[in-house]
C-alpha cells in the first residue's frame, strides 16, 4: 500500500494473542522439534512424508500440561487444547468494540477487514461457543440432537466438520453481533453499510446439496450478508449472487457507473445473468516446477442455487 498514503494498514492477528489468558503456546519449542522432524520427513521415502508431516504436527505426542498449538478434536463433541490459528483472528474480533474508534466528522470511512478465523475450524464450549482447553459438548450435543431445523430445512450436525464449521462460524457471529451492538450504542450502525462475505465453502454435506456426481456444492456457496444504510430486521433473498458482486454492492448508491480503476472496466452484475463456470481442480497451489493440474468444471445457470437441476457437469480440462 506504498503507493497509497491514505490507506492506514494494521496487522492485526498476533496484536492480542499472546496476552490472552488461557494461551500457552510452547512457541519456541514447538519451533525447533518441528524444524528438525522437517528434515527427517524432506529424507524420507515419498511415501512416508505425508503421514510423517502429519498435516504440520509431525505426530506429537499432546500433552496437556504444555498445551499445544492444535486442537485435537477426539469426537464431535469433545475436543482439548487451543488452535493458534483460530485464536489469533479470534482474539482480534474480540477486541473490535475496544479499538474501534468513532469520530464527529462528515468525511467517509472505508474498512476492509480481512479474518482467518473461520479459515481455522475447531469445537468450542456450547451454548457460548468460546474456546476452552477441554471441550466437552456430550450432553448439549444430545438435547440438542434433530432440532437444526428452520422452515423444513435440517442441517445435520452428525460428523467433526459439520460440528467445527458450525461452531466456528457461531463464534464469529456473536463477536460481530457484539461489534454491532456496539456500533448502534455509538450511534453509527444506522449510516453505515456492512458486507459480510468469505472466498468459499466447505463440503460438509450439511444440507445435501450435491450433484450426481457426488460433488458437495457446499464448496461453492460463499457467505454473502449486506446490512444497507437504515436497513432494520432481518430478511433473505433468494437471487443469485457472488462474491465478485461484493465491489458493486459496496459502491452502490455511492459511485455512479464505477469501474475497476486497475482493469478500466465497468464494474457490473451483468455477466453472471448468462450463467457461470466453476472449476475445481484438484490441485489448486501451481509450484514454480509444475503445471497447472486438470480440474472438473460445472456450470450453473438460473436463479437458484439450492436447485440441482439449475447445475451441469461440463467435464474435465
Amino acid at each position: 500500500y506504498k503507493d497509497y498514503p491514505d490507506m492506514h494498514t494494521y496487522y492485526m492477528d498476533e496484536v492480542f494473542y499472546y496476552d490472552h489468558s488461557t494461551v500457552r503456546v510452547r512457541k519456541e519449542e514447538i519451533r525447533n522439534r518441528n524444524f528438525f522432524y522437517y528434515g527427517l520427513t524432506k529424507i524420507a521415502p515419498v511415501f512416508m512424508q505425508s503421514p510423517l508431516y502429519n498435516e504440520g504436527l509431525y505426530n506429537e505426542i499432546y500433552d496437556t500440561e504444555k498445551d499445544s498449538a492444535t486442537q485435537r478434536v477426539t469426537s464431535p463433541s469433545t475436543a482439548e487444547g487451543l488452535d493458534e490459528g483460530f485464536m489469533k483472528g479470534y482474539t482480534v474480533m474480540e477486541k473490535l468494540p475496544e479499538i474501534s474508534k468513532i469520530e464527529d466528522d462528515e468525511e467517509g470511512t472505508f474498512l476492509l477487514l480481512s479474518s482467518n478465523m473461520t479459515h481455522e475450524t475447531v469445537l468450542l464450549q456450547k451454548p457460548d461457543y468460546v474456546p476452552a482447553e477441554k471441550v466437552d459438548n456430550t450432553e448439549y450435543d444430545a438435547a440438542m440432537a434433530g432440532q437444526y431445523v428452520i422452515d423444513g430445512v435440517e442441517m445435520k450436525m452428525e460428523t467433526e466438520d459439520q460440528q467445527e464449521q458450525y461452531s466456528t462460524n457461531m463464534a464469529a457471529y456473536l463477536e460481530l453481533a457484539k461489534w454491532f451492538r456496539y456500533m448502534k450504542e455509538q450511534g453509527v450502525y444506522d449510516n453505515t453499510r456492512i458486507i459480510l462475505v468469505s472466498d468459499h465453502g466447505w463440503p460438509v454435506g450439511q444440507f445435501g446439496l450435491t450433484l450426481p456426481d457426488g460433488t458437495d456444492t457446499e464448496k461453492f456457496r460463499a457467505l454473502l450478508m449486506v446490512k444497507d444504510f437504515d436497513a432494520t430486521g432481518f430478511t433473505t433473498d433468494d437471487t443469485f449472487m457472488t462474491n465478485a458482486d461484493v465491489p458493486v454492492l459496496t459502491l452502490n448508491g455511492l459511485v455512479e457507473d464505477p469501474v475497476n480503476p486497475f482493469t478500466k472496466k465497468k464494474l457490473t452484475m451483468e455477466p453472471k445473468k448468462e450463467g457461470i463456470l466453476i472449476s475445481d481442480p484438484d490441485t489448486w497451489v501451481v509450484s514454480m516446477d509444475k503445471k497447472p493440474q486438470p480440474g472438473k468444471w460445472y456450470s450453473f445457470v438460473g436463479d437458484n442455487a439450492s436447485d440441482m437441476s439449475q447445475w451441469e457437469y461440463v467435464g474435465e480440462h
